[in-house]
């Protein structure tokens, strides 16, 4: 594991007990009822080699954090022999180059809370166990290698503490999983799709469901460029925390619905590159919070209401192709806040 090329590696060279003085290194215990290491803590020190080689997984049964994130040196797979460390509660293993897929064996780390393999090149599907984990919080699997659809297990118990999804930027198919919105936690959820080459499908499918109502405590929902057909539920208007619903590049259609009273914390509205139609919604120019509005690239229609006066934080206003009624000369008629 190219120790001696380490940022830093003290202790790791020298004939100490791996408890003394190992740099990153922590334990419980002491000399005379014996050392459990129960920390690796090694981010971005230029670890390089193979990680099933690194230390043998199985003599770390009472390992609960692990980080070796931003060591792009680290290759290889996930050993079997690693989901016996059952006891971890944090998994760190982001902006590496390890590879292969999240075996079944997952479900045994019934502790674990935080995960993230985000800029990896893990590949394969995510196992319905992974979803199981009781105690799981924080889950980030972004721009990594994952495909398949997403499945997930059944009657999953809503008072499961997980509050942070992140599965962007993969190449997901199948219809969304909409059985996620069980997770009545959720405060952040990314599944946005890869930009691919025009006319390469890729990304989820299906719709959008009503269910996304129940996620009273969310406050980012990003679903941008993938597949998504049907319309924009109208249960949306009851996320009183939402500062942020992405949902452009997408091929929902039917009219955008007249839900934003409740949401003035909303900060970016992204709907553009659907097919939505029918005029834009009063209550959209009451967001005075809003620093992002995006519509264009629909068939909407009509005029920018003399509200958009109370848009004072508005940075980025794209109403690209709303047509105006046929009395009107102007694509868009109204006032823009001056800022834009």
């Amino acid at each position: 594991m190219n120790g001696d090329k380490w940022k830093i590696s003290i202790g790791w060279h020298d004939e100490m007990t791996v408890c003394e003085s190992w740099y990153g290194v922590a334990c419980q215990g002491n000399g005379i009822t014996g050392f459990n290491v129960t920390t690796l803590n090694l981010p971005s020190n230029e670890l390089s080699g193979q990680l099933d080689s690194f230390v043998s997984w199985k003599g770390l049964s009472t390992l609960t954090y692990l980080n070796l994130q931003g060591n792009d040196g680290l290759v290889g797979t996930i050993p079997e022999s690693f989901y016996d460390c059952d006891q971890l509660k944090s998994i760190y293993l982001a902006n590496t180059n390890i590879s292969g897929t999240i075996s079944a064996g997952i479900g045994k780390m019934h502790s674990l809370q935080n995960m993230s393999l985000a800029m990896t090149q893990i590949s394969g599907s995510i196992p319905q166990e992974l979803w199981g984990l009781p105690n799981l919080i924080q889950l980030f699997l972004n721009s990594a290698q994952l495909s398949g659809s997403v499945e997930l297990p059944k009657n999953i118990p809503t008072n499961r503490p997980l509050d942070t999804i992140d599965i962007s930027q993969n190449s997901f198919g199948g219809n969304f999983p909409n059985e996620i919105f069980n997770f009545i936690n959720l405060q952040y959820l990314a599944a946005s799709a890869l930009v691919l080459d025009e006319g390469f499908p890729n990304g989820f499918g299906g719709s959008i469901a009503d269910t996304i109502g129940n996620l009273q405590k969310l406050t980012i929902f990003d679903v941008q460029n993938n597949q998504i057909g049907g319309t924009i539920p109208t249960s949306i208007g009851n996320l009183e925390k939402l500062t942020m619903l992405l949902m452009s590049g997408n091929q929902i259609s039917g009219s955008i619905p007249d839900i934003f009273e409740k949401m003035g914390g909303l900060k970016f509205l992204n709907f553009g590159l659907n097919g939505l139609t029918g005029t834009i919604p009063d209550s959209i120019w009451d967001l005075s919070e809003l620093s992002n509005l995006d519509l264009g690239g629909n068939q909407l229609s009509g005029t920018i209401s003399k509200e958009v006066r109370n848009l004072k934080k508005l940075n980025t206003l794209n109403l690209k192709g709303v047509t105006p009624p046929e009395d009107e000369s102007d694509t868009l008629s109204g006032d823009i806040p001056q800022q834009i």
